[in-house]
């Protein structure tokens, strides 16, 4: 089966069974039961991810949505993007060990820089979003970074954290919606997955959102999906393999969430 046709038959997939358990959202009164994905670049293996009318809404909003009646959980993975380019290139991270946040190997480093963590983020963003991993100044319109020296300390010290950010070229990974294929592929493996074993998911950027109750079986399949994944890429591209195992967060309302170990070796 050809990329478009097994990207249009999830689609049809998914959408016939959320036909059956509706995502009620009790802030505008309507129920959600279907979605498209989005390519760009006129390219089927660009972009690709899911946009519902519940994507639309922010995530302490969707905490009031309900499944079949059941309040629902949402499920994050931690830095994504970051931990897809350093699988598909074969570059590990400069950790070792658990972890709860990626992003914490350079926030250690930098704890005098207000919103630290949004500024980290935000620079990978932009590295990986034009390509160029020695990027000299952020975006005119960035609202977090507004010191040029300020950006490129933080930019240095992602680089040595995160050596995958160097292959970033005008070739290859070098828009945000190649890497945003690969996570799209792998939250659509673990919607019909979960499926499989009657778990009604939902999909967000980077995450899910499942009936509360069902949430362990959203995490371990998540994390088995992007394993799974990532193993048949460095296979089938004879990458080293590297062991990986995304963090998540676990959010059950805007005030409880718990983290969910990913780690490194």
């Amino acid at each position: 089966m050809c990329i478009r046709d097994r990207a249009y038959r999830s689609v049809k997939e998914m959408n016939a069974y959320w036909s059956l358990h509706p995502l009620y959202n009790p802030i505008a009164n309507e129920f959600y039961a279907s979605a498209r994905r989005i390519f760009h670049n006129a390219s089927i293996k660009s972009g690709g991810h899911w946009y519902g009318g519940w994507t639309n809404f922010t995530s302490n909003q969707r905490c009031n949505f309900t499944i079949d009646s059941h309040p629902v959980v949402q499920i994050d993975a931690n830095a994504m993007i970051l931990c897809l380019l350093s699988s598909l290139t074969g570059k590990p991270m400069n950790m070792i060990g658990s972890f709860q946040d990626v992003y914490q190997t350079v926030l250690f480093q930098i704890p005098n820089i207000a919103n630290s963590r949004e500024k980290v983020k935000q620079i990978i963003m932009e590295l990986v979003g034009s390509g160029d991993p020695y990027k000299e100044k952020p975006s005119s319109d960035s609202e977090v970074l507004d010191n040029v020296g300020e950006y490129i300390h933080i930019r240095d010290l992602c680089l040595q954290a995160y050596p995958a950010l160097k292959c970033l070229n005008k070739e290859r990974f070098n828009f945000i919606n190649d890497l945003s294929y690969h996570e799209a592929d792998i939250l659509t493996l673990t919607l019909l997955n979960l499926k499989q074993i009657s778990v009604v998911a939902y999909p967000e950027r980077g995450g899910l959102i499942v009936r509360l109750g069902d949430e362990f079986n959203a995490v371990e399949t998540l994390k088995k999906a992007f394993k799974d994944y990532v193993y048949s890429f460095q296979k089938l591209n004879k990458l080293p393999e590297l062991d990986l195992d995304i963090a998540l967060t676990v959010k059950f309302d805007p005030s409880n969430k718990i983290r969910v170990e990913g780690s490194s070796s």
